[in-house]
Formats: C-alpha cells, structure tokens, sequence
C-alpha cells in the first residue's frame, strides 16, 4: 500500500530512544548523533502489572540487550507487525521512557507530539486491556456475536482465495474497543499520520490524507456510543489540525476551531488515566497542535483570548469530585 497524500514524516525528529528489533536480539537504541530511521509507535492500553519498563536500574541493562521472550504480549506482536513492515526501530512509552526518572518523563512528555506525529506508522492495539493480551490472536467469531439480522456472502480476496463477508445490522450500542477508554490513547490517534489499528471485530488503516477527511468504513458510523463519538471527532479533529479552511456546521454546533478542542476535550474527560497527574500531560500535544492553530496562548485547559467564557465549563455528570493532588489551577477543568 502507498500513501502518496498523507502527511509526510520530518526528516530532522527522531525520539531520544527506540529499540532496536532488526537482528534476533533486541536492544534499546539511543538515537543522539544517529541517522535518522524510520519507526513505528505503539499505542496501548498497559493494564495494571508485569509491564517491562526502563528505570534507572535496568536502563544499561536494556542498551546491552532485551530478551525478547520478556516482551508483554501486545509489544511482542507490535514488534512482530513492525518487523514484517521491514522498519528496525519501535518506540513503546514504558521501554523508551525512564519510568522512575521524573526529568526524564518531562522531557519525553514534550516530546509526544512528535513522537506519534512523526513516526512511519502508529500501530493501535484497541482491542486488548492489557498489554498481556496481545492483538494478532485469532478474533471472536462475527456469528452470533451481533444482534439483529446476519447474512454471509462470498468474496474473492485480492490473493484469489475465496472466503466471506458477514453483514450485520448493527453492533451493540455498549460496545467500546478497550484502548478507547484510555486517555493517553486519544492524543496518540489524533496524533498519528499513519494508524494500522487491531480492533476486536476489525484491521483497519487509516491515513491524514491531504485530499480529502479521514474516511470512515460504516462499521462504527450507526453506533450511538462513544465508538461513534470518538470515529466522528477523529473526522473533524484531523481536518483542522492538517489546517484544512473550517466549515462551521450547524447541525452538530460547531462553529470555529474553540468548538473543535472543547468536543475535543469532553470526550477526552470521560476517558480513564492510571495517574491523575497525567490529565493536563496527556493531551499536551494535541493542545499545542490547537495553540499554533489558533495562534493562541494557551492556559491548562483554557484560552487566554476567551478565558471568561472558557472559565464557564461545568460537569456533565456527577458526582464531579475534585482531586486531593494538585493536577491543574482550581479553575481549570482538569483539576
């Protein structure tokens, strides 16, 4: 597959560390004074243990070598799926960034823009919770799974093989693929040029092409869920951050870009974060993506030019209870 019109990756960017995959044994790569090589990124959901990170006591351990045996299941099939796209380098956050080194993590934060910007291909592993489940396993078959009418019809595969395709009538309303409960999962797509996405029920690819928005293949458009929700947003969040001219829309009520981040930002608040600290971090890029759009100042959350406006939000759900940390101004909708 080529991708003439997508966005196109800078030559200049390249993370502080990848790891290596292209002989049997793998490493972690510091890129300083390297060429600069195509990567691909991997977005996940880490699941609560048995993450295998970098810290300050395996970090040197990691330069000589990583046992790949000791790779978690999604980042073994990530590297896998990368491998057979012939790229040599992968970037996953909990190898590439030095868990226990609060510096570090601040420097690599500001850096998550360009990493998923930047990267060959985004690889999303939607339908697992953990990073223990992996993605490239046989998936549920589509009999039965769905309500309402099914039908199987035969195709012809672009190969010559002759398999099926099974339609359905809808998928439940409840239905949510597990990395789009996550926080740090939204930035990441939005983010992204290029995404080869393993969903539960589907592969797909999708591209920022230039010519036109991003496409949508029908099997999320009837949903009424925040599958849906997230498909649509993906739609018109890319169109304006490619700084294609806005169209207001008035059926859906949005009228300019500040429309476009606050839909933005209330799907993002409905989304679960492991660490509270991270929900200001974790949409980082895509607000100084919005800031340059704008040419505007931007203040945790909030815009400075509109700030008595903005300072209106309110929760749309309650309880709304606010954090015992510090994790934005009081004013902010992120505290």
């Amino acid at each position: 597959m080529t991708c003439r019109d997508c966005v196109k990756s800078d030559l200049a960017f390249m993370p502080t560390r990848l790891i290596e995959i292209a002989g049997p044994n793998y490493r972690l790569y510091e890129t300083a004074g390297r060429p600069v090589e195509p990567y691909a990124a991997l977005s996940y959901c880490w699941g609560t243990t048995g993450q295998l990170t970098s810290t300050r006591g395996t970090y040197q351990s990691h330069l000589a070598g990583i046992d790949p045996q000791a790779l978690p299941a999604t980042v073994w099939d990530a590297v896998e799926v990368t491998r057979k796209l012939g790229i040599k380098y992968i970037w996953v956050d909990s190898i590439c960034i030095i868990q226990d080194d609060a510096s570090d993590k601040a420097i690599e934060i500001t850096q998550m823009e360009h990493v998923y910007s930047q990267a060959t291909v985004t690889i999303m592993a939607s339908r697992a919770a953990s990073v223990h489940e992996g993605f490239l396993q046989d998936r549920l078959p589509t009999t039965g799974t769905f309500g309402g009418s099914q039908f199987q019809v035969p195709y012809r595969c672009l190969n010559g093989d002759l398999d099926t395709v099974t339609l359905v009538s809808s998928l439940d309303d409840d239905f949510t693929e597990p990395l789009n409960t996550r926080g740090w999962a939204m930035q990441e797509r939005f983010l992204s040029a290029r995404i080869i996405e393993y969903g539960t029920f589907q592969t797909r690819w999708t591209c920022q092409d230039k010519r036109a928005i991003m496409p949508s293949d029908g099997f999320r458009a009837a949903l009424l869920n925040t599958e849906q929700q997230t498909e649509g947003l993906s739609r018109e969040t890319l169109s304006a951050l490619r700084g294609e001219p806005f169209i207001p829309t008035e059926a859906t009520g949005v009228f300019d870009l500040y429309d476009v981040w606050f839909n933005v930002v209330a799907v993002y608040c409905k989304r679960s974060l492991t660490s509270e600290s991270d929900r200001l971090p974790a949409i980082s890029g895509l607000a100084s993506r919005f800031a340059v759009l704008l040419n505007e100042e931007y203040c945790a959350g909030l815009w400075r030019s509109r700030l008595a406006e903005d300072l209106l939000w309110t929760c749309v759900s309650y309880p709304c209870v606010r954090s015992d940390n510090y994790q934005a101004p009081s004013w902010s909708w992120a505290a």
